[in-house]
């Protein structure tokens, strides 16, 4: 319990801090990936109004564009290029390759030939390892102008950039992680220590009551010894029993609670369950209720046989106990795969829109599924669930056509 506790802190906090990481990573990449497209989309608006080419100098450029370009004072001076000019029947007729070295005229006509594809008139294109923005414009006879600029250098930047940043942050993780997993111990502390002060007091008060307990039930019996029977002796009885199974079902959850490892061993459950299932039969004909078994032989588990013999009890008994007047349990195993599963169920006519997942919180007794007649504090089935997780199988209930069904899956041998 303590472990899993750590762990889902862990998990927890480590999701968060990746997440967040994440979210600022991208919008920091996304947002320098914005400003550089925005200011080579500057340069080609530029370009396309005066027939392809930039200025020799800033200062030819208007003041509103330099405002825009101020970021970056050199970027016309350092910025390869080229246009293409086409006719209107989109056949080059001219390239300006001046202001770039490493492209020929075959690879401009290759991204000239991607460009005129792309539905809007403007993109990025990547061709062998380099990557171009482009944008053109159709003039008024029909004749196309486009124009190219090379990012490639301040791509290769923000990608250099970016994979720094993604190992910055993968050393934070990993940093981070370590100093969870160290925090986490005194994270659960408190709990740890509540956990520990709830044991101690049902080990104590369940000694305690232990001892007023047995003075009660002596006191009845020498009651009903000189006096016979009565109402009242009776149900003085029956409060007896009821508390002192009470007090055998807290104590089994705090040694549960206490278990961290078990050891596990070969056991057949086939003998378990049907050792129970002859025991219940008769407990179910007593209350009137029909009983039904089919066991598999030879199904073979790896756990704990006083676990598993306990379990098999608690879901029998409670399918007797709750199981409607004139009704039916039956208790089914059966191996499959690697697979044995044990199905326990009873007939539960008003059980359409439970909340059957509520059933294995302690102490719960919801008034539609467990009648406050009947004897019971809602702790067993709290119980066969921890004692499932222990022995590493699964507890599930479901309810279908007037049936409600317990059903354990745990690893064959």
């Amino acid at each position: 319990m303590i472990r899993k506790l750590r762990r889902n802190f862990i998990a927890l906090a480590m999701g968060t801090l990746i997440m967040a990481m994440g979210m600022v990573l991208g919008i920091v990449a996304l947002l320098a990936m914005h400003q550089v497209t925005e200011q080579y989309e500057i340069l080609l608006d530029w370009m396309l109004t005066y027939d392809g080419k930039l200025p020799d100098r800033m200062e030819e450029i208007d003041e509103e564009t330099r405002q825009n370009l101020a970021a970056i004072p050199e970027i016309i001076y350092e910025t390869r290029y080229f246009s293409v000019e086409l006719d209107a029947d989109r056949e080059i007729t001219d390239m300006h390759l001046s202001f770039i070295h490493s492209v020929n005229a075959d690879t401009v006509r290759k991204l000239t030939k991607t460009a005129l594809k792309y539905k809007s008139r403007h993109g990025w294109i990547w061709n062998q390892g380099s990557q171009y923005l482009f944008k053109w414009k159709v003039n008024e006879d029909g004749s196309v102008l486009l124009v190219f600029i090379d990012a490639t250098s301040r791509a290769w930047i923000l990608a250099v950039v970016t994979q720094y940043m993604m190992l910055m942050a993968t050393i934070v993780v990993v940093v981070y992680f370590f100093l969870y997993s160290w925090y986490s111990r005194r994270i659960v502390q408190p709990y740890i220590e509540t956990q520990e002060q709830q044991k101690r007091f049902i080990t104590n008060a369940s000694h305690e009551l232990k001892t007023p307990l047995a003075v009660i039930s002596a006191n009845t019996e020498m009651l009903e010894a000189k006096n016979g029977e009565n109402k009242w002796t009776q149900s003085t009885m029956r409060q007896i029993e009821r508390m002192t199974g009470l007090i055998q079902e807290l104590v089994t959850l705090s040694r549960l609670d206490e278990k961290k490892k078990t050891e596990f061993v070969k056991v057949d459950w086939s003998q378990i369950c049907a050792q129970e299932a002859e025991t219940f039969a008769e407990v179910a004909h007593t209350a009137g209720v029909a009983f039904g078994q089919e066991i598999a032989k030879s199904v073979w588990v790896k756990g704990e046989e006083k676990a598993l013999q306990e379990l098999v009890t608690i879901l029998l008994d409670n399918a007797v106990k709750y199981c409607d007047a004139d009704g039916t349990v039956s208790v089914r195993l059966t191996a499959e795969k690697h697979n044995a599963k044990l199905t326990v169920s009873n007939s539960y006519v008003d059980g359409k829109d439970v909340d059957y997942e509520r059933f294995f919180e302690r102490f719960y007794r919801a008034d539609e599924s467990h009648n406050n007649k009947k004897s019971g504090y809602g702790i067993g089935l709290s119980i066969a669930k921890q004692m499932v997780e222990i022995l590493g199988g699964q507890l599930q209930v479901d309810w279908e056509n007037g049936l409600i069904r317990f059903t354990v899956q745990l690893k064959t041998i």
